[in-house]
Formats: C-alpha cells, sequence, structure tokens
C-alpha cells in the first residue's frame, strides 16, 4: 500500500466520520424542535386552566410562549448516542413546569401583572390529581323501603 493510498483512507474515514456525526447530530436537534413544540401545546393547554386566563388571554398566552423559549433547553437533554446505539432524549417535566412558572410569575411581576402572578402561584401550588388514581367507589344506598 502506498502511502498516499494510507493517506486517502485515514481522510477519507475522517470525512466520514464527521459527517456521520453532523447527520446524526441534525437529527437529535429535530428531535429536540419536535419534543419543545409538543411540550409548549402542554403548557398552552395547562395556562387555560390558570383563574383569570380568559380575562388575560393574550398576555398569557404570549407569556407561556416567552417562557417555553427561555426555560425549556435546560430541561430536555438529548445523548446523540453512539456508533452503535440510538441517541435517547430525557425531559426533566418538574423542573420544566417549576422553570416555567417562575419565569412567568417574575415576568408578570416586572410588568406590573401582579393579579396574574398571585393566580400562576397559586395555581403551580395547587396539587395536581394523580392520574393513577382510581375513582372512589360510591357506597350503595339502601332502599328504605326493603327490609332486611
Amino acid at each position: 500500500m502506498s502511502s498516499s493510498s494510507w493517506v486517502v483512507r485515514v481522510v477519507g474515514g475522517l470525512i466520514l466520520g464527521i459527517s456521520a456525526f453532523s447527520v446524526k447530530y441534525c437529527m437529535g436537534t429535530d428531535r429536540r424542535a419536535d419534543a419543545s413544540k409538543q411540550i409548549l401545546k402542554g403548557a398552552q393547554e395547562m395556562i387555560k386552566e390558570v383563574p383569570g386566563y380568559d380575562d388575560n388571554r393574550g398576555y398569557m398566552d404570549w407569556l407561556v410562549k416567552e417562557a417555553h423559549q427561555n426555560v425549556f433547553n435546560d430541561s430536555y437533554n438529548i445523548d446523540v448516542g453512539s456508533r452503535y446505539s440510538a441517541g435517547k432524549d430525557s425531559m426533566d417535566f418538574g423542573q420544566y413546569e417549576h422553570d416555567l412558572f417562575a419565569w412567568m410569575i417574575d415576568r408578570a411581576n416586572a410588568d406590573g401583572s401582579k393579579h396574574i402572578a398571585e393566580n400562576l402561584k397559586k395555581f403551580e401550588e395547587t396539587p395536581a390529581p394523580d392520574p393513577d388514581a382510581k375513582p372512589a367507589k360510591k357506597k350503595k344506598e339502601e332502599n328504605p323501603f326493603v327490609k332486611r
């Protein structure tokens, strides 16, 4: 093997490796953008449950969008994986929700919208219902006209 063919192989291998990493990284950023859109939709639905939303719809829609843009990346982790395994993304939803509300509350206070900040704080502090909880069984009512 001549020295020039060895150099071509090494350079070609490096170019191929860099290209593969770039493709994998770009696919990861697409996943991040898709996840961001989905999480934002969820946050926009959640904000509609905050008391006073109907009276301040425009401001609160803007507030949640701005907050999402400022806090999402801190909660979303992307792992590009390796040559033989796919990357796995993870999202810290607890951190995201905390940071989202903290940002919105701070901004509402800074904008002089104290009532909105108070509503956001109350909403954040209210425990969410447990989706895994089973509904309580209704107690059978006894018919007073039937003797036992």
